[in-house]
């Protein structure tokens, strides 16, 4: 009976084992940092070899040092612009600010041609029409134009070579001008 009563609680259920443990919290931790470690170590290790090494260097590394450059410089409107587009940028706020401000909204000032500019020995490269407007809220139009006629006011360098920025009230000067310009226009 002794020997029955064995048999069935042996085939009562599966045998208990012993409760399993848990691995320590610390142990976890240390896994973890182990196996990232190594992780960092075989990306360091990848970008370090041959052509990786070059190409980490020339587009990572280099991006990452000119965005430092630029996050840390005054990065207005204003900045960017200048910075982009230098001298044009610069001398279009020039011309700009001559004007005075009740004339701004209706000033059509007229453009001499690039070479105008470059026979004058003058490093300034004539905006288009649409990027002077997006410089300085004023619309400008270029002698070859057909509505170079509708002009109010004229951008020329006088015989001292200084910038002159001329209000012109008559016709026939107007036309002089646009004839003058358009000897050496340059079309796009």
């Amino acid at each position: 009976m002794k020997q029955q009563k064995k048999i069935h609680n042996e085939t009562k259920g599966p045998a208990k084992s012993a409760p399993s443990q848990k691995p320590p919290v610390n142990y976890k931790i240390g896994v973890s940092l182990l196996l990232t470690f190594v992780s960092v170590l075989i990306v360091f290790v990848f970008f370090n070899m041959g052509n990786n090494s070059i190409w980490f260097n020339d587009r990572i590394v280099k991006y990452w040092d000119d965005y430092n450059d630029q996050s840390t410089d005054d990065m207005s409107i204003e900045h960017r612009r200048i910075y982009t587009d230098n001298m044009n940028y610069i001398m279009s706020e020039g011309i700009a600010k001559s004007i005075p401000p009740k004339f701004r909204d209706s000033a059509l000032i007229l453009m001499p041609s690039q070479k105008y500019f470059r026979d004058r020995r003058i490093n300034f490269h004539v905006p288009l029409p649409v990027v002077f407007y997006y410089y300085t809220g004023i619309k400008t139009i270029w002698a070859n134009s057909k509505d170079a006629p509708k002009a109010n006011m004229c951008f020329r360098i006088d015989n001292k070579g200084k910038a002159v920025l001329e209000k012109i009230t008559d016709t026939t000067r107007l036309r002089a001008f646009i004839i003058q310009f358009n000897t050496d226009t340059y079309q796009l």
